[in-house]
């Protein structure tokens, strides 16, 4: 138990035992505390149920006694409005490192005339008991740069306190900064860091409709939570009376696990198309279920279409990005967009590739961000298959990656890999029996996967679970984990013995790979060796470049026909 409430706990445990020979054991009770009097009240039946399982207890402490459960509030103020149990509560798991903290920025508030209050997802996540070190304080009368100063020079008066200089960051709508930022370190004596950004309350004014850039008002609290995305992000923690203050029914929906909107859904995604994807973000996160209501307008066809015109490509990609965050289940936000027919404006792509890349997601076991967007876009790839690209064109993989979702060149490269590993294993060993594949047949193929040949795998065995079983199992018995490593000859040594020409780049690139597989399947084998079957390896080097330069021929061939035909239609259509 948190030893700030040991003794509260020993104190009000006697007068449970007291109330319990004095009401005949009641299975709960509670303490209303008024002008410092307390004031014992035993709870009606009805509302029992909802303290006992919808609610956060703040301070509270359990106990058992005699087979009842009792719930010691000492701290707390209740009210019935409308037979729904409205509480002012204090938040119960606030750590010794953090209670001396708020304790240091309270003085600080008091001395200043200000009222401090934590903000959103710090809040959110205490009554969820999770941990959360981003802690976001808003200041009612004056700005974050302003309060920040005068922290600065609190804090660092304190013994054995520090506090680094104020930075501000610039509002930046695109990065979902609408007001200037200031933010701050504070050390205690203890070493303990925190880091807080520091803003003024603020209400959003949307006077542009193909924008969704707001002018900022100075609010109050009660604006300052209604203009925020969900109710499960507009609690507040008021460092000055230490009482969570909840002002949309935000503690509600966290207990009944709904995710809504404090406003009508369709205004608030209207004003920001982007809260759509947040929206689903956090859907991920928590499991929870969406508002009936709130799930209606994430449809709504207008609110679609804004969210594709006006919102930027690396903002939606970086909210993607956030399906993936620890603890989440990104099946659940692929889902709904696949369901609200959100998938084309989201992916790119034409037609419903979608339907495809749902159902292949929905048996994949380990969704981590490569396996999920090297299984979402696999349909793409087999696409592409045959198709002649122009210099610099991009692949239709290549584009939803880097272009509709503004994702980092490396995710593409990666993913790259891993498509073309699986589709030459389906191609190439997928119709051979698995008792005649050769080392050199598998390390050749999966040595374009590299470190990711694990990914690989998992998303293969969606695709052929059989094929890519028996492949996970030759790898292991033949210890073939690391083929992208094996060392290969030396190609100026290589050029050397076998009079080739270093500018001969098609055919020295031809007998390297000979020399590779041949190395696999004689393990023991050294450049001596080499040596000795040297006629053999030549002619099998020529008779394969002749073939890649046959193939090379066609394929330019068709570039120039198809070339040709793109001419003419443009000639036609001027």
């Amino acid at each position: 138990m948190n030893f700030l409430y040991k003794n509260k706990y020993l104190k009000y445990k006697n007068k449970y035992i007291q109330l319990k020979n004095q009401y005949g054991g009641n299975p709960s009770y509670s303490w209303l505390i008024k002008d410092n009097e307390e004031l014992p009240r035993v709870l009606e039946p009805e509302f029992q149920e909802d303290l006992e399982t919808q609610y956060n207890f703040g301070q509270a402490v359990k106990i058992l006694f005699q087979k009842n459960t009792y719930y010691i509030t000492p701290s707390a103020k209740y009210k019935f409005e409308n037979k729904i149990l409205i509480r002012e509560q204090k938040i119960r798991n606030i750590n010794e490192q953090e209670y001396y903290f708020f304790e240091a920025l309270r003085e600080c508030a008091i001395q200043n005339n200000v009222i401090l209050r934590v903000a959103g997802g710090w809040v959110r996540d205490k009554i969820l008991e999770i941990q959360n070190d981003d802690i976001d304080i808003t200041i009612d009368i004056m700005t974050g740069k302003n309060f920040s100063e005068l922290l600065f020079v609190f804090i660092n008066q304190r013994p054995d306190w520090k506090c680094s200089k104020p930075a501000i960051i610039p509002e930046d709508a695109e990065k979902s900064k609408n007001l200037e930022t200031s933010t701050m370190k504070i050390r205690n004596p203890e070493g303990k860091i925190f880091e807080i950004d520091l803003v003024g309350l603020r209400k959003e004014v949307y006077d542009n409709p193909e924008s969704r850039i707001p002018t900022i008002i100075n609010a109050t609290i009660e604006e300052d939570a209604l203009r925020r995305d969900l109710t499960i992000n507009s609690l507040y923690y008021n460092i000055n009376t230490s009482n969570l203050e909840d002002y949309v029914g935000g503690v509600r929906d966290i207990h009944r696990k709904i995710i809504r909107t404090p406003l009508d859904p369709i205004r608030t995604f209207n004003d920001d198309p982007l809260r759509v994807l947040r929206t689903l973000r956090f859907l991920c996160r928590f499991k929870f279920t969406l508002d009936p209501i709130t799930d209606f307008a994430i449809g709504d066809q207008e609110i679609k279409e804004k969210l594709g015109r006006i919102i930027s490509r690396p903002r939606i990609g970086n909210e993607i990005l956030g399906f993936f965050k620890k603890g989440s289940n990104p099946l659940i936000g692929f889902t709904k967009i696949h369901e609200k027919g959100l998938w084309n404006i989201i992916f790119g792509g034409e037609g419903n590739w979608g339907d495809e890349s749902i159902l292949l997601l929905n048996n994949l076991g380990d969704k981590s961000i490569i396996n999920t967007l090297a299984t979402i876009t696999y349909p793409l790839y087999i696409k592409d298959i045959g198709r002649t690209f122009r210099l610099k064109e991009k692949t239709s993989v290549d584009t939803c990656i880097t272009v509709d979702l503004r994702l980092k060149n490396e995710y593409e490269a990666i993913i790259n890999k891993i498509h073309k590993s699986i589709y030459k294993i389906i191609t190439i060993l997928g119709e051979v029996n698995p008792t005649l594949w050769k080392r050199s047949d598998v390390a050749l193929i999966i040595i374009d996967a590299e470190d990711y040949l694990n990914n690989m795998i998992e998303v293969g065995k969606i695709l052929k679970e059989e094929l890519f079983y028996n492949i996970d199992c030759f790898i292991t018995k033949y210890k073939l984990q690391d083929s992208y490593k094996q060392t290969n000859f030396d190609s100026s040594l290589v050029c050397k013995s076998f009079d080739l020409s270093p500018s001969d780049g098609r055919k020295l690139g031809v007998l390297l790979k000979i020399l590779f597989a041949w190395k696999f399947d004689n393990p023991p084998g050294n450049f001596e060796e080499v040596i000795k079957l040297k006629d053999k390896f030549l002619q099998e080097t020529e008779e394969k470049t002749r073939i890649e330069e046959a193939l090379f021929a066609e394929k330019q061939k068709q570039k120039k026909a198809q070339n040709k035909e793109k001419e003419k239609g443009k000639g036609k259509k001027i």
